[in-house]
């Protein structure tokens, strides 16, 4: 048996020790046999460990507290059958939009953690039969990949179930990323450059990294608890905001990020006891996204080779912060009067502005900073993301629109496309144990049953709050529909 142990990158340290399961659905013929559709996806795996072996393999913490991939011979995909009674069919699925909340179940969530001498799969795959058709429930450990990984992957997953085709070459595999974080303006003390990432802070116990910080059991609020719809947003209304901004160029994804901030906050706060919101009355509004600062449309560190060989996590989680007033930050929240008024929503432009300011501030200095704090750093367990999930100010926004929507599968008893001979999926939806305790909003994958210009936004929100959101006729402005 040949074995062979790689030291994961800065990044990857530094990423949630955590599975990232995602749901994808497919519908199934009458005449569709469960065992001929498990065997053909044990074929594909098997084919996938043997071409990409670093998706066989397995992640270990080392006793210098590093993650490390290890790879072997004789390691191999694992899939699993589930028994789980889901409770609907795939019409029923179907029909009603393919709501999130069926895929919101404990038994649905796999451990990631990392502890010394114990490994764990980098990707796992599940499938449960439904009447109608089939989940396959995809787990891909956040510490071998970020989203954009994640989509790879799939496309790689759904070519090997092309059994009579090769699988194409993986373009990048090295876990090895070289940034020039040792120049001087980086050579200082953790806690010095700690400061000068305002995203980060330091957990008082180590659960990290990457956690946010979690009430102690005696404190004197605790975690609200959430529930999440998805609202189809018509992004053709983005466009009129978008069309706004004449000083600076406005994406459809900032100025959804900034939309969502501001009515989540304005939800949470017009819901919550007086002495709750009092309680965080002097903490500045933020928003937190993802940013993907490795993409290559950046142009960062261009010629760096290591860079150009590397598939591991690359994603930034700028922070926004609102300066001034919540008030004032709730002004944003009255864009559509504004716009029904014939005046431009100053208030909101204002709040994209800082939020496409903050994410175009992600450049090469930026990225080395932080890669200079996760080196110097004496135990990344104890780094945590700057977040409250109980302050009614802060948000937290992400996508994964283009995360495997387009993958074309082949399984037999599964209705193909007449044109391309394979199947993409008919949704792929979020998992989780329980909805997150954090005020949250993530575009979902693109599908095929969306019209044209039509995105999935799943936000969570305590109860109330999204009982006010629902009601809030400027946020509902944007949506076409909602799902449950």
């Amino acid at each position: 048996m040949t074995q062979n142990i790689q030291q994961m990158s800065l990044w990857d340290q530094v990423a949630c020790r955590v599975y990232t399961p995602m749901a994808i659905l497919f519908p199934t013929e009458p005449t569709a046999k469960p065992s001929e559709i498990k065997f053909h996806l044990q074929c594909a795996l098997h084919r996938l460990g043997q071409a990409y072996p670093n998706l066989a393999g397995r992640l270990i913490l080392a006793n210098d507290k590093k993650v490390h991939l290890v790879t072997s011979s004789s390691t191999y995909i694992e899939l699993e059958v589930m028994t789980d009674d889901f409770g609907l069919s795939y019409a029923a699925l179907r029909e009603q939009g393919f709501p999130v909340k069926p895929f919101i179940k404990p038994e649905y969530n796999l451990p990631g953690g990392l502890e010394v001498g114990s490994p764990v799969r980098v990707f796992r795959v599940r499938i449960l039969f439904i009447d109608g058709g089939f989940v396959m429930f995809v787990y891909l450990h956040h510490a071998f990949a970020d989203g954009n990984c994640r989509n790879v992957v799939l496309q790689l997953l759904a070519n090997a179930t092309h059994l009579d085709d090769p699988i194409p070459n993986l373009p990048s595999s090295s876990r090895t990323l070289d940034l020039p974080y040792n120049q001087v303006q980086y050579q200082k003390d953790w806690k010095t450059l700690l400061e000068a990432c305002p995203e980060y802070t330091l957990l008082p116990n180590p659960t990290g990294p990457t956690q946010p910080i979690f009430p102690a059991q005696d404190a004197e609020f605790g975690l609200t608890d959430n529930t999440g719809l998805v609202f189809v947003i018509d992004s053709g209304r983005l466009d009129v905001i978008c069309k706004l901004a004449k000083d600076f160029k406005l994406s459809k994804y900032m100025a959804l990020a900034a939309i969502t901030w501001v009515h989540t906050v304005r939800a949470r706060i017009e819901t919550l006891p007086a002495d709750y919101t009092a309680y965080f009355a002097n903490k500045k509004p933020t928003l937190i996204n993802a940013h993907h600062w490795a993409n290559p449309r950046k142009g960062l560190f261009k010629g760096n080779a290591s860079l150009g060989e590397y598939f591991g996590n690359a994603i930034a989680m700028p922070l926004t912060i609102h300066h001034g007033t919540v008030d004032s930050l709730v002004e944003a929240c009255y864009w559509h009067d504004h716009l029904t008024q014939g005046r431009v929503p100053e208030a909101l432009l204002q709040v994209v502005k800082s939020v496409t300011d903050t994410n175009l501030g992600v450049d090469e200095d930026f990225v080395l900073r932080r890669t200079a704090l996760f080196a110097n750093m004496p135990n990344l367990r104890f780094l945590g993301l700057n977040q409250d999930p109980r302050d009614p100010y802060c948000v937290g926004f992400n996508t994964h629109q283009s995360v495997g929507g387009k993958a074309g599968f082949v399984f037999p008893g599964v209705p193909r496309d007449g044109n391309t001979g394979r199947t993409v999926p008919d949704a792929i939806r979020r998992v989780q144990g329980q909805f997150s305790p954090l005020t949250h909003g993530l575009i979902l994958p693109a599908r095929p049953g969306l019209a044209p210009g039509e995105m999935e936004l799943m936000i969570t929100l305590p109860h109330a709050a999204m009982g006010f959101l629902l009601e809030d006729q400027a946020f509902m402005s944007l949506v076409k529909r909602v799902i449950g």
